[in-house]
């Protein structure tokens, strides 16, 4: 019955090179590029959140109000103006005006 010799020196081992790890490394470090990249595509490739049309809460003189409809009431009674707050759409300002708060204050 044939027997196994445990003690073989027989198996494949690898030799590394300076040259040989340089351009493994290499390697590496373009798909590591090339993952960056299509991560980066990914996430720009996608829209842009847009603020929420409605108001967060409404201010009514001196108080802020979480509701519409709390607001209302009070202004009702106070016969101050509902102030919205938060951030809204449409500014009320022309768009070039609000083209320019967008980027710091600078013209564009």
């Amino acid at each position: 019955m044939p027997t196994e010799n445990r003690s073989s020196n027989t198996e494949m081992t690898l030799t590394f090179t300076e040259s040989s790890l340089s351009a493994s490394l290499d390697k590496v470090q373009s798909l590591h590029d090339l993952g960056c990249e299509l991560i980066a595509e990914a996430v720009f490739q996608q829209p842009a959140p847009h603020p929420h049309a409605e108001p967060i809460a409404w201010m009514v003189g001196t108080a802020f109000w979480w509701t519409k409809e709390e607001a209302e009431r009070d202004a009702a009674a106070t016969g101050l103006p509902v102030t919205p707050i938060g951030p809204l759409l449409d500014l009320g300002r022309p768009a070039d005006q609000r083209k320019a708060d967008v980027a710091g204050g600078q013209q564009v």
